[in-house]
């Protein structure tokens, strides 16, 4: 960062506390102000004078002492300047540290005159050190600030959160972000201008000068401000006097990050949960998943209507039936259990990668079954590479062709856009399919996304419903939801 051009060495650095230098303060009983105009907008109750404005806020701090507006000066090398502002009262902390630098932002010279004629303009313009100046806006009549602004020193973000402070930041509330400076003259009465030997508040016999103006603080030298250019990096010396300040309020601190979840699993904002539970049984033929276990498809009633001949299943675990019933016969259902034998090793050496093979083989056959299972195995990447798409595209063949299951499974991938577009409405449609169809573990999601108001409008009590239902059912998953929720297994 480009040096503040002040001379100030960091020593010099200190709480700058205002109370007891300049009579930060409210005012007191009897104060009286112009009802008619407007008070500042305020954000603490009870202070109706302090303009603490929401946002940023631009007080003037011409009449801070000297030794004060350096020490904030000194202080602003370090890096951004923390201050307490609550109501009216400003306390820079010098042990809060905010990363950030300010660099010199010249412009064209500018004259600025602020004339202060009641207690609603003082407060307005000089917040902090308003309550001393009180008596002496009553004597006099009216205060005036002639100011010569060269530049400002201006912060490299303009906006600070808690959790980006480091030090002892507790009382911390607001972040400087720019500083006026130049060159500027305070004084109490007659609006002519007055000579450096008029006395400065506090300080010498207190005499005015033949206008009745009375020099109440000075800092800059107007001719140095002359010299200014637009190309300047610091202010020109003797012409770099601290005007007026930018607060701007410290943000919230951010979100911490939910924990990293393993396997298929996410954050649902309390702990890592499956939204949504996911069918992960691989059946033989003439089974469907129900309740995590795979459970025999009962026989469709007789009808007159003649139906052509169904292929004749293999028995699960004669390989060769299976195989010459799947390569042979082109059964689908045969060439399923031959996977599932594969994934398992019953009856033939256990092989991933063929199990895959065959599964998907039995998908193209026809195999709803083969299908739910093939979709299982690509999700997943066993015995193939991981391929949520694929898997999402197997998903939806099974559950067109009324595998329950399977319905279940695509809801999952559909509300997580998993392998494809994110879309929870529809997500929802499929779970309430494969819930209606009886697979326990669509209804468990179904539940869960009425409970969150996840594509559909938020329900808890028939969200509660769905939950129970499947927890009766045995799914594990909806028994701890409700534990979570407080309600009745």
């Amino acid at each position: 960062m480009q040096g503040l051009g002040f001379g100030m060495r960091a020593a010099l650095v200190v709480v700058l506390a205002l109370s007891p230098l300049l009579g930060v303060g409210c005012p007191g009983p009897g104060a009286v102000a112009k009802e008619v105009r407007s008070k500042p907008a305020v954000e603490v109750p009870g202070e109706a004078r302090c303009g603490v404005a929401k946002g940023h806020a631009e007080p003037l701090i011409v009449e801070w002492p000297s030794s004060v507006r350096a020490k904030l000066e000194a202080l602003a090398h370090k890096g951004l300047v923390a201050v307490h502002w609550k109501g009216c009262e400003l306390e820079v902390l010098p042990r809060c540290r905010v990363a950030g630098a300010y660099a010199w932002q010249p412009i064209t010279r500018k004259e600025d005159r602020v004339s202060m004629r009641d207690q609603d303009e003082l407060w307005a313009n000089v917040p902090i050190g308003a309550s001393g100046l009180e008596g002496k806006l009553a004597r006099s009549g009216a205060l005036h600030v002639k100011m010569t602004i060269v530049g400002r020193w201006s912060a490299d973000r303009d906006a600070v959160r808690a959790d980006e402070l480091a030090g002892e930041c507790v009382r911390a509330t607001h972040v400087v972000t720019a500083m006026a400076a130049g060159a500027f003259d305070f004084w109490a009465g007659a609006e002519a201008e007055v000579s450096a030997a008029v006395s400065v508040a506090n300080v010498g016999a207190g005499g005015k000068s033949g206008s009745s103006a009375e020099l109440i603080n000075r800092d800059g030298d107007t001719a140095a401000c002359t010299k200014s250019t637009n190309a300047d990096s610091a202010p020109p010396d003797g012409c770099g006097a601290l005007l007026r300040i930018e607060l701007a309020q410290i943000g919230d601190a951010k979100p911490s990050d939910p924990p990293q979840c393993t396997g298929k699993t996410t954050w649902d904002g309390h702990q890592c949960a499956a939204l949504v539970v996911g069918s992960g049984v691989e059946c033989p033929a003439g089974f469907t998943v129900q309740n995590d276990q795979c459970v025999k498809i009962a026989a469709a009633p007789s009808s007159s209507v003649a139906s052509p001949k169904a292929p004749k299943l293999c028995a699960y675990g004669d390989a060769i039936e299976c195989t010459r019933n799947c390569e042979v016969e082109g059964d689908g259902s045969s060439c399923n259990d031959l996977a599932l034998m594969l994934s398992r090793g019953d009856g033939v050496t256990l092989d991933e990668a063929k199990s895959t093979k065959f599964f998907i083989r039995a998908c193209d056959l026809g195999s709803a079954i083969g299908c739910n299972n093939a979709g299982m195995r690509v999700e997943y990447g066993r015995g193939v590479p991981k391929d949520e798409a694929t898997a999402a595209t197997l998903y939806t063949k099974a559950c067109d062709s009324g595998m329950p299951a399977a319905c279940n499974n695509l809801g999952r991938m559909l509300i997580n856009g998993w392998g494809v577009t994110k879309d929870e409405p529809r997500a929802v449609d499929l779970f309430r399919k494969g819930c209606g169809q009886g697979d326990i573990g669509a209804c468990a999601n179904l539940g869960w996304c009425y409970v969150r108001g996840r594509g559909v409008l938020a329900d808890r009590t028939v969200g509660v419903g769905f939950l129970r239902k499947a927890c009766k059912g045995g799914n594990s998953w909806s028994c701890d939801r409700l534990k979570e929720l407080k309600e009745p297994l």
